[in-house]
């Protein structure tokens, strides 16, 4: 759960999305798909997921070797192409110093190709832009009919057939509040499985696994 506490100025700059944005719709459905605590109902679409990911994709895991993408794989554009465009315009420092983060202290050396992305190799950015591509073909656009349309998006509950980054939520006064919890019940007197306190600065970050959130 988080917790926002806005004032008059921030409300007034506050912008909404008209539509969802493929790439964080990618984003999160991986991770869940990684996800071996996800709730029951959203297990047989995990394994079905799973088994539906193209080896085309597979480079897009390597470049999350650990439970922390690269953040310039997070792009908020409502169209593909769009989305795949931004994050190659992304400037070569932010690249290099994200992922000699995600990559620090790993045993297992970075693939070729990452190595090449560190360089600003444009293989190496065409292979990355076809593996998200084949991944967002596999895993979104099956069911993105129903998830396009965002009516009273982006208050959406998610579903279980398609996991999305839209929690239940609620306004008290100027205090936003967000739950992102999975699990069906939550024991008296405790907070929700996975909640914490954010500023309106930050987010919360998913767990992931070989995939970004």
């Amino acid at each position: 759960m988080i917790r926002i506490h806005f004032t008059a100025a921030d409300f007034a700059r506050v912008r909404f999305a008209p539509r969802p944005a493929p790439l964080q719709e990618l984003n999160v459905a991986l991770g869940m798909m990684c996800r071996r605590d996800a709730a029951p109902p959203f297990e047989r679409w995990r394994q079905r997921t799973l088994r539906a990911l193209p080896t085309a994709a597979e480079p897009f895991g390597n470049l999350v070797p650990v439970p922390r993408a690269p953040r310039f794989l997070d792009q908020f554009d409502d169209d593909l192409a769009e989305g795949l465009e931004s994050v190659r315009a992304t400037g070569p420092e932010v690249v290099r110093a994200e992922i000699e983060r995600v990559y620090a202290g790993q045993r297992t050396p970075a693939p070729h190709w990452v190595h090449g992305l560190h360089r600003g190799d444009a293989d190496a950015w065409r292979l990355l832009s076809r593996a998200r591509g084949a991944a967002f073909e596999a895993v979104r656009r099956p069911v993105w009919p129903l998830i396009r349309p965002g009516r009273g998006f982006p208050c959406r509950r998610p579903r279980p057939a398609a996991p999305t980054r839209h929690w239940p939520r609620c306004w008290a006064g100027p205090v936003w509040t967000s739950c992102w919890s999975w699990r069906r019940s939550t024991p008296p007197g405790r907070s929700p499985a996975g909640c914490a306190s954010a500023t309106p600065r930050s987010r919360p970050t998913p767990r992931r696994c070989g995939v970004p959130a």
